[in-house]
């Protein structure tokens, strides 16, 4: 990322370029080689947008982690709605799909090779992620 890690706006920026990435290959009519590929944008998305809102309310760098459970729990200091249930679902959701949606060697969720319902799932949960938060990176 370009530019201060410590600024919420290209965080969001950021996010809402892989929350889109995701979006528009999951429309593809070869979704089914692209998957692992939505659930990777689909995760960045949501750490994209759990790092501004830390970089917003912190005004430090964010951390250097990739769990969205941690980063959920840490701007849930910040920002107490986002202690839901279905936030903390979502976001151990997406962390299944991390390493193996990143890694070749590793291409495969928490029960096999990463296919559409999988990449839909994480979609719907990023979705989920950026409903809440967004619009906290906005104000």
């Amino acid at each position: 990322m370009s530019g201060d890690v410590r600024d919420p706006s290209a965080w969001m920026s950021f996010a809402d370029e892989d929350l889109q990435a995701a979006r528009i290959l999951s429309e593809q009519e070869d979704v089914d080689h692209l998957a692992h590929i939505v659930a990777f944008h689909a995760h960045q998305s949501a750490e994209k947008y759990l790092k501004g809102l830390l970089a917003k309310h912190a005004g430090t760098e964010p951390p250097h982690i990739h769990n969205l459970r941690k980063l959920l729990t840490e701007a849930s200091r910040y920002a107490p709605e986002l202690e839901a249930p279905a936030l903390e679902d979502a976001a151990n959701g997406l962390d299944q799909f991390y390493i193996p949606s990143r890694y070749s060697a590793e291409v495969g969720g928490p029960s096999g090779p990463i296919g559409v319902e999988e990449a839909a799932e994480a979609l719907a949960w990023a979705e989920e992620l950026a409903a809440v938060v967004r619009p906290l990176l906005q104000h």
